[in-house]
């Protein structure tokens, strides 16, 4: 079992950690256009382009899922499922 507690996570991997969650439990698998569609729709002020707010910002999961892999949090990758 994962120990998330000895794991710092920041809040945007934990709002992705959500959504990856949220798209699996609708779907079997979470493609990387699911999880930022799931994002924008359920967190649109953290997921959101800083000049048009009404965009989703993909960049903005970049750097947390890398993060999230390499503490083991999440498998899969953009080119596959989560």
């Amino acid at each position: 079992m994962l120990n998330l507690t000895s794991k710092k996570l920041s809040s945007l991997q934990n709002l992705i950690l959500v959504c990856i969650s949220s798209v699996v439990l609708k779907k079997s698998k979470c493609s990387y256009g699911d999880l930022v569609k799931e994002c924008f729709t359920l967190f649109p002020q953290d997921f959101s382009l800083a000049e048009y707010p009404q965009f989703p910002d993909s960049l903005k999961l970049d750097r947390p899922l890398r993060d999230l892999r390499e503490k083991g949090l999440i498998k899969g990758s953009v080119k596959n499922f989560f």
